[in-house]
Formats: C-alpha cells, structure tokens, sequence
C-alpha cells in the first residue's frame, strides 16, 4: 500500500464483485458445516469434490444418507429464513426443493420463492417452451419424448425416486433405445415438469416431485 497511489477521484463500489466475494464465501463456510454434519453422521463417509466446486457424500449406510438429506435441507431453511412462505414450509417435498437450489440460497435467499414456486404449484404451460431447434425437438420428438418417459416413470418402483442416479441410468437408456440424443429426451421432460425455461436438472426435478406427481404432471401435459 502506498499514498502516492491513491487516486484523488471518488471510489468506484463495484456491488456486483462484492456480491461475488459474499458468495464465494457463504459457499466456502456452508460447504464447512455440511462437512462437519456428514462426519458426525458417518465419521466413514467419503466425501469427493467435484470439478465445479461441488461436493458429493458417500456414506455406508442409507439411514446416513436420510439424516444428512434432512440436516441439509435445515440448514437451508435456516438461511432462507422469513424469505420462504410459512406454509410452504411443512410440505414434503419442500426440503428436497431447497437442496436442488442450493448455490442460489446462498447467492440470493430473498429470491427462494421465485426459484421453488414450480415445485410447489404447477406453472401454465407454454408449449413453445418444450421445442428446440438447437436440440432438434419438434412436436413429434417431444410427444415421443412425453409418451415414452411417462411409460418409463410409471413402470419404475417409488423407490427409485429417491435414487438420482437410478433416475438417471433409466432416463438415458431409454433415450439410447428410441435412437434419440439425451437432450431431446431430458429436454421436454423437464419443461413438462417445470413449465420453466431455466431451472434444477430433470433428475433433481422428478427426485424432489416423486413419482405420483412427475407422471401426473407430464400425462396432463400429454393429453392437453
């Protein structure tokens, strides 16, 4: 630090970088404690972290799993705070819809009714949405879509549902066995489920909705 480089002009506040500081931050000590939380569960639990940041946690035994999942959604209820509807708060399904968004929590917790309503109450659909032409999905690619992932969805066990790899495994063969890229599969899918242009990935989508709701959302979107 030196005076003699300190310009006589005003500062510029630059809000948006300080934001991203706050973040990274908030990300750093959140990750912390989801830690700390895993290892008081499981001290054997395996812990990975991913190329974008992101953690994943292994642990030896499915009751661990459950408990992590519902510590973490309390955290993230806490951080929400007053941000989150009262009622919305002893739905289901709700704990599940906080972890999927997890990064924008911490970003922006004001914002966590807009980025979970979906979830909570399905959109109007516009089905301008589930068509693409980067992805080659026109009306007949999406029906196909529709038709089949329904199929797919009602033949798997409840359990699966609580399995996002299972989800995904199944999802992807079956893009394989109708000679379609996974795109033009996963695509209408998840805009079926969502009525949103952006939101969590199709697996998150139909882990946190369950099976009931995912394929009465979709056979309503199919038979419209």
């Amino acid at each position: 630090f030196s005076l003699e480089k300190v310009h006589k002009a005003g500062a510029v506040f630059d809000l948006e970088k300080l934001g991203w500081f706050n973040f990274q931050w908030q990300k750093r000590v959140h990750t912390q404690k989801l830690e700390h939380i895993a290892r008081e569960i499981d001290p054997k639990v395996d812990i990975q972290e991913t190329d974008r940041g992101h953690a994943t946690y292994a642990f030896t035994s499915g009751s661990g799993a459950s408990r992590f999942e519902e510590q973490r959604a309390a955290l993230l209820l806490e951080i929400c705070g007053t941000h989150i509807p009262r009622d919305w708060v002893g739905k289901p399904f709700i704990g599940r819809a906080l972890i999927t968004v997890e990064e924008k929590i911490l970003k922006s917790p004001a914002e966590i009714s807009e980025q979970i309503s979906f979830y909570v109450t399905a959109k109007k659909f516009n089905r301008d949405l589930m068509l693409s032409e980067k992805m080659k999905v026109d009306e007949n690619v999406a029906k196909t879509a529709l038709s089949e992932s329904a199929s797919l969805l009602e033949s798997l066990d409840e359990s699966a549902f609580n399995n996002m790899q299972k989800l995904q495994d199944e999802l992807i063969g079956l893009a394989q066995k109708l000679g379609l890229k996974n795109g033009q599969l996963l695509w209408p899918l998840r805009v079926a489920l969502t009525g949103e242009q952006f939101s969590p990935g199709v697996f998150e989508v139909l882990w946190v909705l369950g099976k009931e709701e995912s394929i009465r959302r979709v056979k309503s979107l199919i038979h419209e």
